[in-house]
C-alpha cells in the first residue's frame, strides 16, 4: 500500500527506530520490576489502570504494553519456565530470546520493503506472539496498520468485525520534534473464542518522507490467554531488554542473562 524505502538514510533510521522501540519497552518493564511482586498476588481482583473492561492478567498485560508501570507481576520478573529453544534473528541479532517449549519461531525478514521480525507460533497454531519493525516510503498511520493486522487475525479465526467484542482501545498522536509525527494505537478484542491484543506505533519522518512502523500482536484462545501471557508473551518481552542492563549482561547473546546462564560464553547452551 506504501512505496519502498531503499536509500541508505532509510536503512539507518529503520535500525535506529528498532533500537528506540526496544528501549521504550525496556523502560516500561524496568519501571514495572523495581520491586519484585508477591507471587501470591490475586490477579483476579486486579484491573487495568486504563481500561475498566479488562481484569486480571489480561489487564496487567494491556497496561504493560501501553506503557503503564505495574509492580504486580506474579513472581516478579517474567521468565520462561520450560525452555523450548533459543532464537536469534539472522539479520538483527539483538532480536533474540529463549522461547518456551511448545512454540516455534518463524523469522520475518525482507530487504524491500524493509522488514525485521518474528512470529512465535504455538505448535498447534492456536497461539501467537508477533514482533515486527518495518520501513515504508510515505506517510502511514497506526490505525491503518492495526486494521490490517486485525483483518489478518479475523481471517485466521474465521470471524468478522460485526462479531467482534472490543474490550479496550487506546490511541494517540504526538509530535515529539518538528520533523516527526508519531501515532500509536492499541486494541484488545475477543471473537470466535479467541482474545487478541494489537499494539502499533508509527513514526513518520516528514523530512525524509519515511514511516517507521513497530507492531506487536499476541493472541490465544480466550480460556488460555492469561496462561500464555505469563508463560510465553511476557517472558519473551522481558528478554528483549536484558542486554540494556549491566546486572543483566548477556555475553553470548543467547537471550539468557549471564547470572542465569550455566554457559555464559556459549550461545548454543544455557
Amino acid at each position: 500500500m506504501l512505496g519502498v524505502a531503499n536509500n541508505r538514510n532509510s536503512e539507518y533510521f529503520a535500525l535506529l527506530f528498532l533500537w528506540i522501540s526496544n528501549l521504550f519497552l525496556a523502560l516500561t518493564l524496568l519501571s514495572c520490576s523495581g520491586n519484585e511482586a508477591d507471587p501470591r498476588v490475586d490477579l483476579s481482583r486486579v484491573s487495568s489502570q486504563i481500561c475498566q473492561n479488562s481484569m486480571g492478567t489480561e489487564g496487567l498485560y494491556w497496561d504493560i504494553l501501553n506503557g503503564v508501570p505495574r509492580g504486580d507481576i506474579p513472581g516478579g520478573l517474567p521468565t520462561v519456565a520450560n525452555i523450548g529453544g533459543n532464537y536469534i534473528h539472522s539479520g538483527y541479532p539483538p532480536l533474540g530470546f529463549i522461547y518456551p517449549s511448545g512454540y516455534r519461531p518463524v523469522e520475518l525478514r525482507q530487504e524491500f520493503p524493509q522488514l525485521v521480525g518474528v512470529n512465535m507460533l504455538r505448535n498447534d497454531d492456536q497461539s501467537l506472539w508477533r514482533y515486527v519493525n518495518q520501513t515504508f516510503l510515505g506517510p502511514a498511520d497506526a490505525s491503518q496498520v492495526v486494521e490490517f493486522e486485525l483483518n489478518e487475525f479475523l481471517q485466521f479465526v474465521g470471524g468478522n468485525q460485526q462479531q467482534m467484542q472490543v474490550i479496550c482501545t487506546n490511541a494517540g498522536t504526538q509530535q515529539p520534534i518538528p520533523t516527526i509525527v508519531a501515532t500509536n494505537q492499541s486494541l484488545l478484542v475477543r471473537v470466535q473464542g479467541f482474545t487478541a491484543l494489537f499494539v502499533v506505533g508509527v513514526n513518520f519522518a516528514t523530512d525524509l518522507g519515511v514511516s517507521f512502523i513497530s507492531t506487536q500482536v499476541s493472541f490465544a484462545p480466550t480460556e488460555q490467554f492469561d496462561q500464555e501471557v505469563l508463560g510465553a508473551f511476557l517472558p519473551i518481552h522481558w528478554q528483549l531488554l536484558v542486554r540494556e542492563r549491566g546486572e543483566w549482561s548477556d555475553r553470548d547473546g543467547d537471550g539468557v542473562p549471564d547470572h542465569l546462564d550455566r554457559f555464559p560464553d556459549d550461545p548454543t547452551r544455557w
